[in-house]
């Protein structure tokens, strides 16, 4: 955790999500991008990058799983919603 851009660290996680892997995934907003924890909080990687057109992210405020693995962010300022796998492809 902790403050900044680095991997692990955040600049305002807003939404939290449990995958069926047991992966927590976390919406970064400041970082316009997605986190992936393990369950002990290790660091495994990270998607999403800042910018409007499909498959980017403009402060992703929420998040959650689907029964398939996939990984729903709510894209706020892009006026959307999108869907990545588990591993983070569009």
């Amino acid at each position: 955790g902790g403050k900044g851009k680095g991997d692990g660290k955040f600049k305002k996680a807003r939404g939290v999500a449990v995958s069926e892997d047991n992966e927590i995934f976390v919406a970064d907003v400041g970082n316009s991008r997605v986190q992936v924890f393990s369950t002990n909080g290790d660091f495994l990687r990270q998607f999403g990058s800042d910018g409007k057109r499909k498959g980017k992210l403009n402060i992703p405020t929420g998040i959650c799983t689907d029964k398939s693995g996939n990984i729903i962010t709510a894209n706020w300022l892009n006026h959307r919603v999108d869907m990545f796998t588990s591993r983070g492809k569009f």
